[in-house]
This record gives structure tokens, C-alpha cells and sequence, in this order.
């Protein structure tokens, strides 16, 4: 052991591993406190949605302004608007049939899913204690959404609908599930 020391002529401080090593410390260092700020703003998200969820969206619509309500319809439309369309793919199967789809909101009450679908299917819907259901055909949905629900493929072909969406409210989960199916069209 004394022969280790008496031939080491300079400090350990002077030592180029040390000073990588001490380099990549730092390093690891500003990493560490990158990924517990990441971790902090996570943990906020995440208290976010579970007030969300303990106020379930347009839970207190008759205290909402109604331009509040109506951004908040616009928005729900949107979200179910971008689920539609985002499962709307080409699949090879579609040249002989069709493919089913289906949109889900959470946690939204009563209230707002009847401002969503308005005076004209709600008269149409079928309410139970347990749930609310209402077929909506292409027609009532351009009225709804304000546009139709196709994709353009190449080639002159396009996905559409084909029958309309349903939409189900489970009033006890607060949870609107809308599906439908769609099909190619040439």
C-alpha cells in the first residue's frame, strides 16, 4: 500500500479521471433536477384532472355564462369531432364493408350532453332512468357539427359515415359514448 502512494507523484486532484468523473457528476446532477421539476409539474397535471373529475365538465352549467356554455359545447364537439376523425383510416377490408368507430367523454354531466345534442334529437331520444340514447343521421350531425364527417383518399375515393352516430349517456358514470360505423365510398 505504501508503494501505491509513494509512486503517485501528483494529487488525485490533478487527475484527468477525477475530473470526468467529477465532469459527468455535475452532468447527472442538472439531469436529476430536470427530471424532479418534470416530476413536480406531473404532479400538478395530475391534481388538475382529479378536480376535474370531482367537477365533472358543465357540472354547474346553470351557473356558466352562456358564453361560457357555448365554449364549452364547441369544445366537447371539437373533442369528439377529432376522435371521429382520427379513426377514420383506410383498411383494406373497407372495399367490401364497413369499420366500426367510437368516441368517449368522461365525466360530463347531464346537462351538457342535452346542450350538445340539442332541442331537436333530445326530442327524438330515448331517456331511461339509467341512460340517455338518441340516433342522429348525416343530416342532423352536419346541423350538430357544422360540417360532415368524411376523409378524401386518393385516387377519388372517400370515408364517410354510413349511417349516422349514436350517441349513449350512462347517467350513472356521467360518460357519453358516441360510435358509428363508416365505409368507402368511390
Amino acid at each position: 500500500m505504501d508503494k501505491l502512494r509513494a509512486k503517485r507523484v501528483r494529487p488525485w486532484d490533478s487527475c484527468d479521471d477525477v475530473q470526468e468523473l467529477r465532469r459527468m457528476l455535475s452532468e447527472k446532477d442538472e439531469e436529476l433536477v430536470q427530471v424532479l421539476i418534470e416530476k413536480e409539474e406531473q404532479h400538478k397535471k395530475l391534481r388538475q384532472v382529479q378536480l376535474l373529475s370531482d367537477n365533472p365538465a358543465g357540472a354547474a352549467s346553470s351557473t356558466l355564462s352562456s358564453k361560457e356554455l357555448e365554449q364549452s359545447v364547441k369544445k366537447m364537439l371539437s373533442l369528439i369531432q377529432k376522435q371521429i376523425n382520427s379513426q377514420m383510416v383506410y383498411q383494406p377490408s373497407l372495399k367490401h364493408g364497413s369499420a366500426q368507430l367510437t368516441a368517449e367523454v368522461p365525466n360530463i354531466s347531464e346537462e351538457m350532453v342535452k346542450c350538445i345534442l340539442g332541442a331537436d334529437l333530445l326530442a327524438k331520444a330515448k331517456e331511461a332512468p339509467k341512460q340517455l340514447k338518441v340516433d342522429a343521421s348525416n343530416e342532423e350531425l352536419e346541423g350538430i357539427f357544422g360540417k360532415r364527417f368524411y376523409k378524401r383518399l386518393r385516387f377519388g375515393a372517400d370515408l364517410q359515415l354510413s349511417d349516422g352516430l349514436t350517441f349513449l349517456f350512462v347517467k350513472a358514470d356521467n360518460h357519453l359514448n358516441v360510435t358509428g360505423s363508416y365505409a368507402m365510398q368511390k
